[in-house]
């Protein structure tokens, strides 16, 4: 259902992202690796065994409770616990082992789930929404096949199995309960485990929530982000109108190293929704929206002749989305709001093009709100339009033990874990007392 990797990625020179830890602490020697095997659709008899591959950070002092992080994106959950979250995770061992998996398909899980496959887009001409939806349903196409060719049975790659696959790793661990720490769709993951299997958890962290039923973006949860980015700075969103409205009426053709890269409305629209993953790429909007109503649109158009020339990123995640899918209420929701709101249907999710995989959604249950008893933390950033504040409020109300810390000027991944230690501080104080109020933070 995603256009590459959730999002279209920016270019790495303009938009280089490297995002340092507020708190620093010395790295863990007691760490180990291993595997553990799954079978690749447990609705079927006779599937073949897939090969997890399995990170883990021994716990402090008493022995606790086990923490296990279920990866968002890419789903490559031991190349995220040791990057810039490691100091994060490193902390919470004073709660237990802290242990991390690579999700079926991704990562160093074997076989992998990946395919070389591009849009095809003529970059000459002005993108639409309707171009891209035919692109990605094509681009879906192609890439199963090949998978299939390579014997991967497409319909075991969804958040039910993985469940599962957290519930095998509960037992080889050998813990009567677990934490989880979701973030992104590993949220979704983290929340249907909970629906499952309510007594293997002790707690549930959930850090930029995508809820059952919530796969599709909100038009106006980006449009929320991009006010909060232009408080006190209006500015910013007239000189969007102002560029949107331009090229609706004159698309512009800009040469970039000898390729025609066609401009409109709908390109700067997605250009802009491209941004509200990260604050850093957020802060780029004024000065190239800027440019662009100055009549330099060169940047941009190489950013998307960058972005829409890169193979697909992430089969997995689509693969996921898609059999996930999103809710009539809330599909209702995105198609109202893109008939006003700023950014339109620049959402990054192509829903229509799931039928490139040629795989079925899981049961309607699947996309029914969680009910629970099981304490949960939910993280959210105020500058996050991908999961914004609101998503959690709504996940939330199915919990009745349950903090919200939202971290105002936080936007999407890492500012949900190091923008500001009082994340750590409120993800301890509730591992040891769920009941207790958590107050806001800011990013720092």
């Amino acid at each position: 259902m995603r256009i590459l990797q959730r999002e279209l990625y920016l270019g790495t020179t303009l938009f280089a992202l490297i995002a340092a830890p507020v708190f620093a602490q010395a790295p863990s020697t007691d760490v180990d690796s291993f595997r553990i095997t799954v079978r690749e659709n447990r609705m079927k008899k006779n599937s073949r065994p897939l090969s997890l591959a399995v990170v883990r950070f021994a716990g402090t002092g008493a022995r606790g409770i086990p923490l296990i992080y279920v990866s968002g994106g890419s789903g490559a959950g031991t190349s995220a616990i040791r990057g810039a979250r490691r100091p994060f995770f490193e902390a919470l061992r004073e709660l237990g082992d802290v242990v991390a998996f690579d999700i079926r398909g991704t990562g160093r899980s074997t076989p992998r789930v990946s395919c070389n496959e591009q849009l095809g887009l003529d970059m000459s001409v002005p993108l639409t929404r309707a171009a891209l939806v035919t692109a990605t349903r094509g681009a879906n196409n192609r890439c199963a096949d090949s998978l299939r060719a390579k014997g991967f049975d497409l319909s075991g790659y969804n958040g039910r199995e993985v469940v599962e696959d957290i519930e095998d790793l509960r037992k080889h661990l050998g813990a009567e309960r677990i934490r989880l720490f979701g973030t992104s769709t590993g949220t979704h993951i983290a929340l249907e485990y909970v629906r499952e299997h309510p007594g293997r958890v002790a707690s549930v962290f959930l850090a930029g929530t995508e809820g059952p039923g919530q796969t599709a973006h909100l038009p106006g949860g980006m449009d929320t982000a991009v006010m909060t980015l232009a408080a006190g700075k209006p500015q910013i969103v007239e000189l969007m109108r102002s560029v949107f409205a331009s090229l609706d009426a004159s698309p512009m053709t800009v040469d970039v190293k000898g390729t025609k890269v066609g401009i409109g409305g709908y390109d700067a629209r997605v250009f802009a929704a491209s941004t509200l993953g990260d604050r850093k790429q957020m802060a780029m909007l004024e000065p190239l929206f800027g440019a662009m109503k100055s009549g330099n649109y060169g940047n941009v158009a190489g950013l998307k002749l960058q972005a829409l020339n890169q193979p697909f990123q992430s089969p997995w995640e689509s693969l996921h989305d898609c059999q996930a899918g999103t809710s009539p209420a809330r599909q209702k929701r995105v198609e109202a709001e893109a008939r006003t709101a700023l950014l339109g249907y620049a959402t990054l999710d192509f829903e229509e093009a799931c039928d490139g995989w040629g795989v079925g959604s899981l049961p309607e249950t699947y996309r029914r709100p969680v009910r629970s008893g099981v304490p949960a933390l939910f993280i959210s950033g105020t500058l996050d339009g991908r999961t914004p504040v609101a998503n959690a409020e709504e996940v939330r109300k199915g919990f009745r033990n349950s903090a919200h810390l939202i971290v105002d000027g936080a936007s999407h991944g890492d500012d949900l874990f190091i923008s500001t230690p009082a994340i750590l501080e409120a993800a301890l104080t509730f591992a040891r007392k769920p009941y207790e109020a958590v107050r806001r933070a800011r990013a720092q």
